[in-house]
């Protein structure tokens, strides 16, 4: 499947209410990075660089939850994948990022020419489904 990067706010923030936010907010906001080391961030530098844009981050972070976090005390914005704003803590409003679109894929590595065993097949369904419960959220987040 492919994951889309999000703006996560504040859910009482005027950045939740439209569907979809433009990459140049990160201009007009405190940025609230993921540490370089992470995909995530290798990403949304990327997203930057296509924009044009020259982004200084207020505070860079190891975990998720961090971001979160310090999204949730109101000190910045961030931009993180879709699935990942499943596990940040409640108050928190994701719109999806445009201008560009930045999705990321998602999927599981098999043995080729192998069947899944039981297990893993039963893995994948359960993963299946909470990736479908995510957008479900996400959809109706959308909405408020």
């Amino acid at each position: 499947m492919e994951d889309e990067f999000c703006l996560v706010c504040r859910r009482d923030d005027p950045l939740a209410y439209p569907e979809t936010v433009a990459w140049s907010v990160f201009a007009e906001h405190p940025f609230v990075a993921m540490s370089p080391a992470s995909s995530v961030r290798t990403m949304t530098d990327a997203a930057f660089l296509q924009s044009g844009l020259a982004i200084k981050q207020l505070y860079e972070c190891s975990h998720l939850a961090t971001a979160g976090g310090l999204v949730a005390a109101g000190l910045g914005i961030t931009a993180l994948p879709g699935l990942a704003f499943a596990i940040l803590q409640e108050g928190l409003a994701a719109r999806i990022l445009s201008e560009p679109t930045l999705k990321r894929s998602v999927g599981m590595v098999t043995r080729a020419g192998e069947p899944l065993t039981r297990a893993g097949q039963n893995f994948l369904s359960a993963i299946e489904a909470e990736a479908r419960l995510v957008v479900r959220r996400q959809k109706t987040s959308a909405g408020h």
